[in-house]
């Protein structure tokens, strides 16, 4: 099974930047880990507390993927985190193998797995 971490930060809480923000790391972890959509098992996306204009699930949804498993889920609020986050944890059928999708800020988070 092929797992992938992930996650974007974006510049605001619009429903436009939440759409697009999602929509782009979906596709750099279908890009990175070579999934083709028909074999992800499911994927859980998680937003910081401030992401509150659209629900990250829906842009993702909004691409055509309306029966992909999906949920959403909000992060603690822990002081001094990234704000404006939007993390995948994603699973799809294949080799054995993980992968990381950091992008934009959030490179910083996990120096050694970021494009």
């Amino acid at each position: 099974m092929k797992v992938v971490r992930g996650a974007i930060n974006i510049p605001a809480n619009t429903k436009e930047e939440i759409q697009k923000g999602t929509q782009e790391l979906f596709n750099a972890v279908l890009q990175e880990a070579r999934i083709k959509p028909h074999q992800i098992n499911y994927l859980i996306v998680s937003s910081t507390p401030d992401i509150t204009a659209f629900y990250p699930c829906a842009a993702i949804r909004n691409l055509g993927y309306d029966t992909l498993p999906m949920l959403c889920v909000q992060e603690m609020d822990v002081e001094g985190s990234l704000p404006l986050t939007i993390r995948f944890l994603l699973t799809a059928h294949g080799k054995n193998r993980r992968f990381f999708c950091y992008l934009r800020d959030t490179s910083r988070l996990r120096r050694e797995k970021s494009l």
